[in-house]
């Protein structure tokens, strides 16, 4: 994303165009970031911000970057190669095996030079843009752009670099968006791709196919013998969540109903928001009348920590223009222990506008619930304590603006809210009463972070393009980075803080 900044108690080095990724060490003390146009990959000290030496590479188009789960290296990868670097400290020094290449490799001619060996005219070509590292840390997949997944096993060996997919056929249509390892064991792997309506499913150890997980939408039109039900338009993938057990996986996306499925089984489980999905297409109303046409689209999945409440963000949407034909939703379910079947413990509508924001709190302990839009409307937080299983809280006062970014402090009694005005409220949780009003930046608030004590709230402007920090019990500014070239896309800090 375009101005991706990390930041804290300073300014970290800028990027001269779009970063393309960016990525912390696993024990947090490291950062490191690439972008367009730049042959580098910049690193500094999560903690400080101090900037260490830039790591140059030969790798024609970074993309992808990424600590091993152990620290031990930095990965980066684009277009068909990878390269690495040993981290010692806070040194980086590169493997002496250089680049990997999927391309066919070079060769000599007679007099020594090099030549190049020109794929044929119609050879695809590997764009890496998804990448996981197996939860043992001895395995690396890189998903491309035509849809298929490359298996670099023992990769810390750096040796034997996959020049050819795992499987010479493409198992989804496009980019494969999200590559994820089922949690703890590992031995599921699943693949989304936007333009699909299914996740592949592989095996997380010899990564043959284990089949598709598509919603089987006849189970919930089996029944429908009169046509009350229009034919369901071809579904587009857009989230899917393992719980944290792995033993659960949640999907999601526009036309398709909410699917959670058992996998081990490969089976689907329940079906949260059916009857929803089954109201949206509908040919007739109750009283006999013709529908406007209308979809269905889950904008976002999460599991909470212990995995058994899953909530999910979901709204309507057609040509009619009512705000109550959109209705967009958050609703909140419990899955049962043994069959997993989706009971709804609470449900927010919010007419006229778009949920979009969910935060479990650490520990489950409550839910921060907020709405962001293009419609300049008076927007609300709630708070839900879920061990009451009841909402306790809905703040009294409003955002004037579209509410642009939320976030629990640490310990959950206070949350922090934005808009697009450039206003921070922080709050109490349960009284749901503002503790002070900042008027921080000039436009929009892409993110807001606490520090891990609590004790400052940074925030990061889009249109301003500066990132400040704030005394989050007093209110008081504190410190403010210098403008940066890009707008601002993206706040984060370091997990040891």
């Amino acid at each position: 994303p375009e101005g991706v900044l990390l930041w804290q108690a300073g300014s970290f080095p800028q990027h001269p165009g779009h970063i393309n990724s960016i990525c912390v060490s696993p024990d947090g003390t490291l950062a490191a970031s690439v972008s367009e146009g730049e042959l580098l990959v910049r690193v500094w000290d999560a903690v400080t911000g101090e900037q260490l030496p830039a790591l140059e590479t030969t790798l024609g188009n970074p993309e992808v970057l990424s600590f091993s789960p152990d620290g031990r290296y930095l990965a980066l990868a684009g277009d068909t190669q990878m390269t690495f670097w040993e981290v010692v400290g806070r040194s980086f020094k590169p493997t002496p095996h250089g680049l990997f290449d999927t391309n066919p490799p070079l060769d000599l001619e007679a007099d020594g030079n090099l030549l190049e060996v020109e794929p044929p005219d119609d050879a695809p070509v590997a764009d890496f843009r998804s990448r996981a590292f197996s939860p043992d840390g001895r395995n690396l997949v890189l998903g491309d752009d035509l849809g298929r997944i490359y298996v670099w096993r023992d990769w810390s060996s750096f040796s034997n670099f996959p020049e050819k997919p795992v499987h010479e056929d493409a198992f989804h249509s496009g980019r494969i968006i999200d590559v994820e390892f089922q949690p703890g064991s590992g031995a599921v792997l699943a693949t989304a791709c936007r333009n699909d309506d299914y996740v592949q499913l592989f095996d997380g150890r010899d990564f043959k196919p284990l089949g598709k997980l598509v919603c089987p939408v006849e189970k919930l039109t089996e029944s429908d013998d009169e046509g009350k039900l229009r034919e369901p338009r071809e579904g587009e993938l857009r989230a899917i969540a393992f719980s944290a057990d792995g033993s659960l996986l949640a999907v999601g996306g526009a036309h398709l109903p909410v699917t959670v499925w058992n996998v081990a089984e490969r089976e689907a489980v329940s079906f949260p928001l059916s009857e929803q999905w089954l109201e949206l297409n509908a040919r007739e109303d109750d009283d006999g009348k013709e529908m406007e046409e209308l979809s269905f689209v889950a904008t976002a999945i999460a599991f909470s920590r212990q995995g058994r409440r899953l909530a999910v963000a979901w709204r309507q949407f057609g040509k009619a223009q009512e705000p109550s034909w959109f209705r967009p939703s958050l609703t909140l379910f419990e899955l049962a222990e043994e069959t997993a079947a989706a009971q709804p413990l609470t449900e927010f509508k919010i007419s006229g506008l778009q949920a979009n924001k969910c935060e479990f709190a650490a520990g489950d302990q409550h839910l921060l619930l907020g709405v962001r839009s293009n419609r300049r409307a008076a927007e609300r937080m709630r708070v839900v304590d879920l061990a009451a299983d009841a909402q306790i809280s809905e703040t009294a006062e409003t955002h004037a603006d579209p509410v642009s970014s939320l976030c629990f402090s640490p310990d959950g009694l206070r949350f922090a809210s934005s808009d697009n005005s450039g206003i921070i409220r922080i709050w109490d949780v349960r009284a749901g009463k503002v503790l002070h009003t900042i008027q921080a930046h000039t436009g929009n608030i892409v993110e807001l972070c606490f520090s891990r004590d609590g004790r400052m709230l940074y925030s990061a402007g889009h249109r301003d393009k500066i990132v400040s920090a704030w005394d989050s019990e007093s209110g008081d500014w504190l410190a403010t980075t210098k403008p940066l070239s890009q707008p601002v896309q993206d706040l984060t800090l370091s997990p040891d803080g």
